[in-house]
Protein backbone atom coordinates (compact mmCIF):
# COMPACT_ATOMS: atom_id res chain seq x y z
CA UNK A 1 0.00 0.00 0.00
CA UNK A 2 2.90 2.17 0.62
CA UNK A 3 4.61 1.70 -2.57
CA UNK A 4 1.35 2.24 -4.02
CA UNK A 5 0.45 5.63 -2.75
CA UNK A 6 4.14 6.29 -3.17
CA UNK A 7 3.88 5.77 -7.25
CA UNK A 8 0.45 7.58 -7.32
CA UNK A 9 1.85 10.60 -5.81
CA UNK A 10 5.00 10.05 -7.75
CA UNK A 11 2.99 9.99 -10.78
CA UNK A 12 0.67 12.70 -9.96
CA UNK A 13 3.31 14.98 -9.85
CA UNK A 14 5.08 14.15 -12.57
CA UNK A 15 2.77 13.00 -14.75
CA UNK A 16 0.51 16.07 -14.08
CA UNK A 17 1.47 19.14 -11.58
CA UNK A 18 4.97 19.70 -13.89
CA UNK A 19 2.52 20.72 -16.46
CA UNK A 20 0.65 23.08 -14.80
CA UNK A 21 3.25 25.65 -14.94
CA UNK A 22 2.33 28.43 -17.68
CA UNK A 23 3.83 28.00 -21.23
CA UNK A 24 6.12 31.15 -22.06
CA UNK A 25 4.82 33.46 -24.75
CA UNK A 26 5.99 33.60 -28.61
CA UNK A 27 9.05 36.21 -28.44
CA UNK A 28 8.61 39.17 -31.06
CA UNK A 29 12.17 38.14 -32.35
CA UNK A 30 10.43 34.88 -33.11
CA UNK A 31 7.82 36.23 -35.04
CA UNK A 32 10.18 38.42 -37.02
CA UNK A 33 12.09 35.29 -37.90
CA UNK A 34 9.21 33.02 -39.21
CA UNK A 35 6.86 35.56 -40.35
CA UNK A 36 4.08 34.32 -42.02
CA UNK A 37 4.22 35.96 -45.15
CA UNK A 38 7.09 32.86 -45.78
CA UNK A 39 4.25 30.66 -46.99
CA UNK A 40 3.04 33.46 -49.81
CA UNK A 41 3.64 33.46 -53.24
CA UNK A 42 2.42 34.39 -56.28
CA UNK A 43 4.06 31.93 -58.69
CA UNK A 44 2.46 28.07 -59.63
CA UNK A 45 4.17 25.22 -58.16
CA UNK A 46 4.66 21.65 -59.13
CA UNK A 47 1.81 20.78 -56.17
CA UNK A 48 -2.00 19.69 -56.72
CA UNK A 49 -4.68 19.55 -54.42
CA UNK A 50 -7.73 18.28 -53.63
CA UNK A 51 -10.05 18.93 -50.28
CA UNK A 52 -11.09 15.17 -49.55
CA UNK A 53 -14.26 17.01 -47.74
CA UNK A 54 -17.23 14.17 -48.20
CA UNK A 55 -16.64 10.70 -46.17
CA UNK A 56 -16.91 8.50 -49.07
CA UNK A 57 -14.74 10.23 -51.31
CA UNK A 58 -11.77 10.05 -48.54
CA UNK A 59 -12.11 6.84 -47.88
CA UNK A 60 -12.74 5.76 -51.83
CA UNK A 61 -9.52 8.05 -52.33
CA UNK A 62 -7.11 5.81 -49.62
CA UNK A 63 -7.87 3.17 -51.00
CA UNK A 64 -7.41 3.86 -54.76
CA UNK A 65 -3.77 5.39 -53.56
CA UNK A 66 -2.80 2.27 -51.83
CA UNK A 67 -4.29 -0.28 -54.35
CA UNK A 68 -1.99 1.58 -56.78
CA UNK A 69 1.05 1.86 -54.90
CA UNK A 70 4.42 0.65 -56.68
CA UNK A 71 7.61 1.33 -54.34
CA UNK A 72 6.45 2.76 -50.97
CA UNK A 73 3.84 3.72 -48.27
CA UNK A 74 4.46 5.68 -44.90
CA UNK A 75 1.57 5.98 -43.18
CA UNK A 76 1.33 8.07 -39.49
CA UNK A 77 -1.66 8.06 -37.27
CA UNK A 78 -2.60 8.97 -33.77
CA UNK A 79 -5.11 5.91 -33.38
CA UNK A 80 -6.69 2.74 -35.72
CA UNK A 81 -10.01 1.51 -34.19
CA UNK A 82 -12.00 -1.51 -34.65
CA UNK A 83 -14.07 -1.59 -37.52
CA UNK A 84 -15.04 -2.34 -41.53
CA UNK A 85 -12.93 0.94 -42.61
CA UNK A 86 -9.97 -0.85 -40.86
CA UNK A 87 -10.20 -4.21 -42.41
CA UNK A 88 -9.99 -2.43 -45.94
CA UNK A 89 -7.36 -0.40 -44.95
CA UNK A 90 -5.45 -2.84 -43.34
CA UNK A 91 -6.31 -5.71 -46.16
CA UNK A 92 -5.25 -2.73 -48.98
CA UNK A 93 -1.99 -2.64 -47.08
CA UNK A 94 -1.32 -6.10 -47.04
CA UNK A 95 -2.27 -6.64 -50.56
CA UNK A 96 0.09 -3.54 -51.45
CA UNK A 97 3.05 -5.27 -49.25
CA UNK A 98 2.84 -8.44 -51.00
CA UNK A 99 3.02 -7.30 -54.31
CA UNK A 100 6.10 -6.06 -53.08
CA UNK A 101 5.18 -2.51 -51.75
CA UNK A 102 7.57 -1.06 -49.10
CA UNK A 103 5.12 -0.07 -45.98
CA UNK A 104 6.52 1.61 -42.76
CA UNK A 105 3.60 2.33 -40.49
CA UNK A 106 4.12 4.87 -37.06
CA UNK A 107 1.05 4.78 -34.77
CA UNK A 108 1.07 6.79 -31.10
CA UNK A 109 2.56 4.39 -28.88
CA UNK A 110 -0.29 4.70 -26.54
CA UNK A 111 -3.29 5.13 -28.16
CA UNK A 112 -2.91 3.12 -31.66
CA UNK A 113 -5.60 0.76 -31.06
CA UNK A 114 -3.89 -2.63 -32.10
CA UNK A 115 -5.17 -4.18 -28.95
CA UNK A 116 -7.23 -6.65 -27.74
CA UNK A 117 -9.39 -8.35 -30.41
CA UNK A 118 -7.25 -6.97 -33.02
CA UNK A 119 -3.73 -7.31 -31.52
CA UNK A 120 -3.78 -10.30 -33.75
CA UNK A 121 -3.89 -7.57 -36.95
CA UNK A 122 0.10 -5.95 -35.33
CA UNK A 123 1.71 -9.51 -35.02
CA UNK A 124 -0.12 -9.53 -39.03
CA UNK A 125 1.48 -6.66 -39.95
CA UNK A 126 4.79 -7.19 -37.57
CA UNK A 127 5.60 -10.58 -39.47
CA UNK A 128 5.19 -9.77 -42.93
CA UNK A 129 8.53 -9.13 -44.53
CA UNK A 130 7.45 -5.80 -46.37
CA UNK A 131 5.94 -4.12 -43.44
CA UNK A 132 7.34 -2.38 -40.63
CA UNK A 133 5.83 -0.99 -37.80
CA UNK A 134 6.34 1.29 -34.95
CA UNK A 135 5.31 3.04 -31.94
CA UNK A 136 5.84 6.88 -31.07
CA UNK A 137 6.87 7.53 -27.47
CA UNK A 138 5.13 3.68 -26.07
CA UNK A 139 3.73 3.44 -22.54
CA UNK A 140 6.75 3.12 -20.11
CA UNK A 141 4.79 3.54 -16.44
CA UNK A 142 8.28 5.03 -14.68
CA UNK A 143 8.29 8.19 -17.01
CA UNK A 144 5.24 9.56 -16.25
CA UNK A 145 6.25 12.99 -17.91
CA UNK A 146 6.14 11.13 -21.25
CA UNK A 147 2.57 10.39 -20.97
CA UNK A 148 1.84 13.37 -22.54
CA UNK A 149 4.07 13.25 -25.64
CA UNK A 150 1.77 12.31 -28.25
CA UNK A 151 1.77 11.51 -31.45
CA UNK A 152 -1.55 13.36 -33.92
CA UNK A 153 -0.23 12.84 -37.08
CA UNK A 154 -2.60 11.79 -39.61
CA UNK A 155 -0.51 11.13 -42.75
CA UNK A 156 -0.15 9.02 -45.77
CA UNK A 157 2.57 9.03 -48.26
CA UNK A 158 2.31 6.72 -51.35
CA UNK A 159 5.76 6.79 -53.57
CA UNK A 160 6.47 10.42 -52.86
CA UNK A 161 4.13 11.43 -55.17
CA UNK A 162 0.75 11.67 -53.24
CA UNK A 163 -0.03 12.28 -50.11
CA UNK A 164 -3.09 12.69 -47.44
CA UNK A 165 -2.65 14.73 -44.85
CA UNK A 166 -6.06 16.37 -42.50
CA UNK A 167 -8.18 15.30 -39.25
CA UNK A 168 -9.12 11.53 -39.71
CA UNK A 169 -8.04 8.66 -38.13
CA UNK A 170 -8.93 5.44 -39.19
CA UNK A 171 -11.89 4.49 -38.04
CA UNK A 172 -15.86 3.85 -39.23
CA UNK A 173 -16.87 7.32 -37.57
CA UNK A 174 -14.29 9.42 -39.80
CA UNK A 175 -15.48 8.21 -43.19
CA UNK A 176 -19.19 6.40 -42.33
CA UNK A 177 -22.23 8.36 -41.87
CA UNK A 178 -25.31 5.90 -41.89
CA UNK A 179 -25.41 4.15 -38.67
CA UNK A 180 -22.78 5.67 -36.75
CA UNK A 181 -23.47 6.41 -33.16
CA UNK A 182 -20.57 9.23 -32.90
CA UNK A 183 -19.64 10.04 -36.13
CA UNK A 184 -16.96 12.96 -37.00
CA UNK A 185 -16.85 15.52 -39.70
CA UNK A 186 -13.41 15.73 -40.75
CA UNK A 187 -11.81 16.97 -44.47
CA UNK A 188 -8.49 15.85 -45.47
CA UNK A 189 -6.23 17.57 -48.50
CA UNK A 190 -4.67 15.11 -51.23
CA UNK A 191 -1.71 16.75 -52.11
CA UNK A 192 -0.09 15.90 -55.91
CA UNK A 193 3.27 16.18 -56.85
CA UNK A 194 3.36 16.54 -60.45
CA UNK A 195 7.29 16.60 -60.94
CA UNK A 196 9.09 13.70 -59.34
CA UNK A 197 12.17 14.60 -60.84
CA UNK A 198 12.32 18.11 -58.80
CA UNK A 199 11.64 16.92 -55.50
CA UNK A 200 13.24 19.87 -53.49
CA UNK A 201 9.99 21.84 -54.85
CA UNK A 202 7.72 19.76 -53.78
CA UNK A 203 5.95 19.50 -50.07
CA UNK A 204 6.20 16.13 -50.33
CA UNK A 205 9.69 16.44 -49.92
CA UNK A 206 9.32 18.18 -46.86
CA UNK A 207 6.82 15.28 -45.79
CA UNK A 208 9.18 12.44 -46.23
CA UNK A 209 12.12 14.51 -43.98
CA UNK A 210 9.18 14.98 -41.63
CA UNK A 211 8.55 11.44 -41.47
CA UNK A 212 11.53 10.13 -41.70
CA UNK A 213 13.10 12.23 -38.84
CA UNK A 214 10.36 11.09 -36.44
CA UNK A 215 10.58 7.27 -37.83
CA UNK A 216 14.44 7.42 -36.64
CA UNK A 217 13.91 9.11 -33.64
CA UNK A 218 15.28 7.86 -30.26
CA UNK A 219 11.61 8.01 -28.56
CA UNK A 220 10.08 5.79 -31.71
CA UNK A 221 10.04 2.11 -30.63
CA UNK A 222 9.58 -1.14 -32.15
CA UNK A 223 6.51 -3.02 -30.42
CA UNK A 224 8.82 -6.52 -30.88
CA UNK A 225 12.09 -7.51 -31.72
CA UNK A 226 11.14 -10.49 -32.66
CA UNK A 227 7.78 -12.58 -32.32
CA UNK A 228 7.31 -15.81 -31.17
CA UNK A 229 5.98 -19.22 -32.53
CA UNK A 230 2.66 -18.69 -30.84
CA UNK A 231 2.71 -15.03 -32.04
CA UNK A 232 3.60 -15.95 -35.61
CA UNK A 233 0.48 -18.30 -35.88
CA UNK A 234 -1.88 -15.60 -34.94
CA UNK A 235 0.01 -13.29 -37.26
CA UNK A 236 -0.73 -15.78 -40.23
CA UNK A 237 -4.23 -16.65 -38.71
CA UNK A 238 -5.19 -12.50 -38.69
CA UNK A 239 -3.64 -12.11 -42.14
CA UNK A 240 -5.84 -14.69 -44.02
CA UNK A 241 -9.13 -13.25 -42.06
CA UNK A 242 -8.56 -9.81 -42.93
CA UNK A 243 -7.65 -10.96 -47.00
CA UNK A 244 -10.84 -12.28 -46.80
CA UNK A 245 -12.25 -9.59 -45.39
CA UNK A 246 -10.62 -7.99 -47.87
CA UNK A 247 -12.24 -10.07 -50.92
CA UNK A 248 -15.65 -9.70 -49.61
CA UNK A 249 -15.96 -6.02 -49.42
CA UNK A 250 -14.75 -5.99 -53.28
CA UNK A 251 -17.66 -8.04 -53.83
CA UNK A 252 -19.91 -6.31 -52.10
CA UNK A 253 -18.67 -2.61 -51.62
CA UNK A 254 -17.43 -2.02 -55.41
CA UNK A 255 -18.33 1.93 -55.35
CA UNK A 256 -14.83 2.11 -53.27
CA UNK A 257 -12.77 -0.35 -55.33
CA UNK A 258 -11.14 -0.21 -58.90
CA UNK A 259 -12.16 3.41 -59.44
CA UNK A 260 -10.15 5.52 -62.03
CA UNK A 261 -9.13 8.89 -61.24
CA UNK A 262 -7.20 11.03 -63.01
CA UNK A 263 -5.71 12.12 -59.82
CA UNK A 264 -3.56 15.18 -61.69
CA UNK A 265 -6.59 16.91 -64.19
CA UNK A 266 -8.89 17.07 -60.55
CA UNK A 267 -6.69 18.95 -58.30
CA UNK A 268 -6.29 23.16 -58.09
CA UNK A 269 -3.07 24.22 -59.00
CA UNK A 270 -1.22 25.42 -56.05
CA UNK A 271 0.40 29.08 -56.28
CA UNK A 272 3.10 27.88 -53.86
CA UNK A 273 3.35 24.83 -51.73
CA UNK A 274 1.93 25.46 -48.39
CA UNK A 275 4.76 24.39 -46.66
CA UNK A 276 2.67 22.22 -43.69
CA UNK A 277 5.66 20.65 -42.86
CA UNK A 278 8.07 23.73 -42.16
CA UNK A 279 5.41 24.16 -38.84
CA UNK A 280 6.50 20.73 -37.28
CA UNK A 281 10.02 21.66 -38.25
CA UNK A 282 10.09 25.09 -36.27
CA UNK A 283 8.14 23.21 -33.21
CA UNK A 284 11.31 20.24 -33.16
CA UNK A 285 13.84 22.73 -33.45
CA UNK A 286 12.05 25.31 -30.50
CA UNK A 287 10.80 23.34 -28.31
CA UNK A 288 12.35 19.99 -29.17
CA UNK A 289 10.49 16.80 -30.10
CA UNK A 290 8.70 16.09 -26.97
CA UNK A 291 5.58 18.33 -26.68
CA UNK A 292 4.38 18.14 -30.54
Amino acid sequence: MIILIFYLLYATMFGIVIFKEKHPQVSNTYKEQHKVERFYGSEASQDRVILLEEKTFSAAARVNLLENAQESIDIAYYAIHKGYITDLFLGTILDAADRGVKVRILLDGIFHGLRFSIKDVQYALINHPNIEIKFYEPLNPILPWTWHNRLHDKLLIIDHKYAVIGGRNIGNRYFIQEGEKSPTYDRDVLVINTDLKKKEGSVLNQMDRYFNQIWDHPITKVPFDKLSSRRQKKAKEANQQIKQKLENSRKTDKKLFNNYYDWVKIPFPLTKSPLFIILYRDLIKNLGLGMI
